[in-house]
């Protein structure tokens, strides 16, 4: 029996969103040609955990960087993580609401390979773009 199963009930076409720091080297990096920043392969890496990302058509952008005030969001496609050989598993995640699901390895542990989260990054498209300082005052703070 396989440890996770492809949730086939996720459309290929179903934007999927991943919140990254846009001031964070490890999440993203300038294109070489353009300048313009880009989402690097670490947006999508952990060294320890399965990679979350929410299905946009579930939820808000609001909703989504509630508890994120200095995260941007990059969108893919669940075909394009399906093409980079990984898997869509919905798993529920505490403290976040159903639409949050896991993007899954082929490897035992789950755990997105350095090569497969270039794939995912090479094809992920800003859905919002911020630079929130860290001594700001985020938006939205109470």
């Amino acid at each position: 029996m396989a440890l996770w199963q492809n949730d086939a009930s996720i459309s290929d076409d179903e934007i999927l969103w991943r919140r990254v720091l846009a001031d964070d080297p490890a999440h993203v990096k300038k294109d070489p040609v353009t300048g313009e920043p880009r989402p690097n392969s670490g947006a999508f890496r952990s060294s320890k955990e399965i990679t979350s990302v929410g299905i946009a058509s579930l939820t808000t952008i609001d909703d989504f960087l509630a508890s994120y005030p200095r995260h941007s969001i990059v969108g893919i496609t669940a075909r394009v993580v399906r093409e980079a050989g990984c898997m869509l598993v919905r798993d529920r995640i505490e403290n976040e609401g159903q639409e949050h699901i896991h993007i899954v390895a082929s490897r035992t542990d789950g755990i997105l390979t350095g090569g497969e989260a270039r794939k995912l990054a090479d094809r992920a498209q800003w859905v919002l773009y911020r630079i929130v300082p860290r001594t700001a005052t985020p938006p939205n703070a109470v």
